[in-house]
């Protein structure tokens, strides 16, 4: 027999009916936040979990993913799988990109006095990253 209810995840319904809330740890899967563009895990926040967004009071109709890897290819397939990876973490991919502002390749890591290199995340996430500087440069430098 087909379920009724094909498009709300099957954990979540049951939750929902049995209790009238989600559950209070969230599924454990990963969803689209478009409020920040990016992929959050339906969790509690915590320190050692920044993966988390919080846990959703209704996913009824999200759309969830098992990983992240899952979440950003059906959701945002042109972002490089190793920048979604990090911007999930809140984490760094140490490559390069483009920066057409100063017209450099920076790296994409912590941004310090001490690491002129770095550039953070890059703000455009269709942004393409390169393994080192001298791959960036040459191809993309418009200097």
């Amino acid at each position: 027999m087909m379920p009724k209810l094909g498009w709300v995840q099957a954990d979540t319904c049951t939750a929902m009916s049995e209790t009238g809330a989600a559950s209070s740890t969230g599924t454990l899967k990963f969803y689209m936040y478009y409020k920040v563009g990016t992929c959050k895990k339906d969790c509690l926040v915590s320190a050692t979990s920044p993966e988390c967004s919080s846990v959703l009071s209704n996913s009824v109709g999200e759309a969830l993913f098992p990983t992240a890897a899952a979440c950003y290819s059906a959701k945002y397939g042109w972002i490089d799988t190793g920048l979604c990876k990090a911007m999930v973490t809140e984490g760094y991919t140490n490559k390069h990109y483009v920066s057409y502002s100063d017209y450099t390749c920076k790296k994409d890591c912590e941004t310090t006095a001490s690491s002129p290199e770095c550039g953070g995340n890059p703000t455009d996430l269709a942004t393409q990253i390169f393994t080192t500087a001298d791959e960036c440069c040459p191809e993309n430098y418009l200097g």
